[in-house]
Parts: structure tokens; C-alpha cells; sequence
């Protein structure tokens, strides 16, 4: 049970993000965006008659790139966090740790939420595409100077 005296727990992550510092903030910001740009995108290529194979670059390395964005900020902030408790003269509570195990966890959470996101959106598609070939509604562009 999450005690009331700590807030909700969506207070709590929006607490995340104020107390984070600027880089962090601008992952956040930038994995936020990229989740909701990649939805943007498949919406708009599933909506359109022909599937456009060069939109989906965009959702294809957003699969890997989300996921490596997150945990390389989650590791570097969990790095950062070690150099500080090693440095304090008395050892840290848990409740001093939380907050900075918190956003880790946040970072590392949205990275992946981001990744799963693509990937989800790359299957759907890669199966329009897949169909619309079948059909004959579809042809990849020729390469140029080929």
C-alpha cells in the first residue's frame, strides 16, 4: 500500500521529473516525444492509401535507440548517485536513495516503454506493407542510380 503521505503515485513521478536535473529532463522530454512522434507517424502511413517505407525508418530505430537512450542515462545517473553516497561522511538512508533510484528506474522504464512502442508499431507496418505488396497495391521505390 502506498502511504498517503507520500502522495499519489503520479504525484510522485512528476516529482521525478522536477527534481531531475536538465539533462534528464531533456531525455525524458526527448523520449516522451519520440513516443508520441512514432504514434504520429504510424497513424498517418496507416491512414494513407499506399504505405510510405521511408516513414518507418523513424519507428525502426526508435526500437533500439529508445531503449539505449534510457538505460544509458538511467546507468550514467546511477553512476553519479555511487560517487555521491561513496563521498558522504555518514552512509545514506534508503530514504535518501530513493529518490534518485526513483528516477533510474523512471529513465530506464521509459526507454524501454519507448522501444516496446516501436516495435509494436514496426510489426503493424511491416504487416500493411507486407499486405499491400500481396495485393499489387505496392511497390518500393527505385533506388536512384541503379
Amino acid at each position: 500500500m502506498w502511504p498517503p503521505e507520500r502522495g499519489t503515485r503520479m504525484n510522485q513521478l512528476a516529482a521525478v521529473f522536477v527534481d531531475a536535473a536538465l539533462p534528464q529532463k531533456g531525455v525524458f522530454v526527448v523520449l516522451g516525444v519520440s513516443i508520441l512522434a512514432a504514434l504520429a507517424v504510424a497513424a498517418r502511413d496507416l491512414a494513407r492509401a499506399r504505405p510510405s517505407s521511408r516513414r518507418s525508418v523513424f519507428i525502426s530505430e526508435l526500437r533500439s535507440a529508445g531503449p539505449a537512450l534510457g538505460l544509458l542515462t538511467a546507468s550514467l545517473d546511477a553512476f553519479h548517485m555511487s560517487q555521491t553516497a561513496l563521498r558522504l561522511a555518514d552512509p545514506p538512508t534508503p530514504a535518501m536513495l530513493a529518490p534518485g533510484a526513483m528516477e533510474i528506474a523512471a529513465l530506464a522504464g521509459l526507454g524501454a516503454l519507448a522501444g516496446l512502442v516501436a516495435i509494436a508499431l514496426h510489426s503493424v507496418l511491416a504487416r500493411r506493407r507486407s499486405e499491400a505488396r500481396a495485393d499489387g497495391h505496392w511497390a518500393p521505390a527505385a533506388t536512384p542510380g541503379r
